[in-house]
């Protein structure tokens, strides 16, 4: 039986998506991307190789370094090396971008919050918006493969202590958007946009290696295509990174939710 929770933002969300569809379909032009924001950069794979790298040597680290003092394969561990690997992806990308980005971080990149009131409700109508695909995406793959593998992090925060569980939510809410938008859009699709100069292209081949990147759960690969598509086109449309930090981490922060008030 679906959560309340749920059910009220599917019917919320369909009919967000209904208006914007109507909306595109007035005005076709806006969704081309054909003239939105510009982000002059010199990105190429090499740039994108050093983040991905530090990522995964920084969460190989971690783990030998922290089984000193926490258990091997226990749920505190894995919130732990989650979270230094977050960090040090989000640091590294940063880094890079500051270098390949010709207006820098703030103009460049999109990390400004000259629009937040704006940007705020284009993040949550854009969740909204997304919902009901994504559920439905993934009730499709339920219906045709089973049930999903659960999350390990979803485990993680129901077995945990109160400390953990918070950190573990800090993490998934907050270090996990920050850390993949600014890698997957930031990153990658300003420069598949400047290699191949069509937005839609940029947008979907980031969208494809957003859902690659959550390999273990391959169920679930459809349905966070489709999110990584919302979230790119909204890149896109203002050229500010907000709205992708906030449609993901709303996306995040409502599956703990339901999840945990599922099992209390």
């Amino acid at each position: 039986m679906l959560h309340p929770v749920a059910v009220t933002l599917i019917s919320v969300g369909f009919c967000t998506l209904m208006v914007w569809a109507v909306r595109r379909l007035a005005r076709p032009g806006k969704l081309s991307l054909a003239h939105t924001p510009g982000r002059p950069n010199s990105l190429n794979p090499a740039h994108l190789m050093l983040p991905l790298a530090m990522w995964l040597l920084s969460i190989a680290a971690a783990k030998t370094l922290v089984r000193r003092f926490l258990p091997q394969d226990s749920y505190e561990l894995l919130v732990l090396v989650g979270i230094i690997g977050q960090i040090v992806w989000l640091a590294t990308s940063l880094v890079v971008a500051s270098i390949a980005f010709d207006h820098g971080l703030r103009r460049g990149l999109g990390l400004s919050m000259r629009h937040w009131i704006y940007d705020t409700g284009r993040g949550v109508l854009g969740y909204l918006a997304i919902y009901p695909v994504f559920f439905g995406l993934v009730w499709i793959m339920t219906w045709l493969t089973g049930p999903p593998v659960e999350h390990e992090m979803l485990k993680a925060l129901r077995a945990t202590s109160h400390v953990w569980t918070v950190a573990g939510i800090f993490s998934a809410v907050v270090l996990t958007p920050l850390a993949e938008e600014t890698f997957c859009r930031g990153l990658l699709q300003s420069m598949l946009r400047r290699y191949t100069h069509r937005p839609w292209v940029a947008i979907l081949l980031a969208a494809g290696v957003f859902a690659l990147l959550h390999h273990p759960y391959w169920q679930h690969m459809p349905a966070l295509f489709a999110l990584a598509v919302s979230i790119g086109y909204n890149y896109e449309r203002c050229g500010r990174l907000y709205p992708a930090f906030l449609i993901h981490g709303l996306f995040n922060a409502v599956n703990i939710a339901i999840s945990l008030a599922a099992t209390s």
